[in-house]
């Protein structure tokens, strides 16, 4: 296997009850995978509940980023390279000085 294509998990940085994978999956801290449901833009998105009662639902690619991306000064958005919203993968987003995601 490949060293990028090997899944990594990290605990998010302000949703510290939750991990977000290098393959843009997203799970509570004790492993139970959360699954995705589809944004009417065909953006992955996550919904869950924190421990303190606040519904949280983000895209994908955004809690991978905010993960695994150091933020950009002048890039706010994020972009998919293969321009499959669905593919929230680390190896697949970069910053983006736009709002076009794809």
């Amino acid at each position: 296997m490949d060293q990028e294509d090997k899944e990594i998990w990290k605990t998010h940085p302000k949703y510290r009850t939750f991990e977000v994978s290098t393959h843009g999956r997203f799970r509570k801290i004790d492993g139970k995978i959360i699954s995705p449901i589809k944004s009417k833009t065909d953006i992955l998105q996550y919904r869950a509940t924190t421990p303190q009662g606040k519904k949280l639902c983000k895209a994908a690619h955004m809690l991978v980023a905010e993960t695994f991306m150091e933020p950009h000064e002048k890039f706010k958005y994020i972009g998919f390279l293969d321009n499959d919203r669905t593919n929230a993968a680390l190896k697949n987003l970069f910053w983006s000085s736009s709002t076009k995601l794809t």
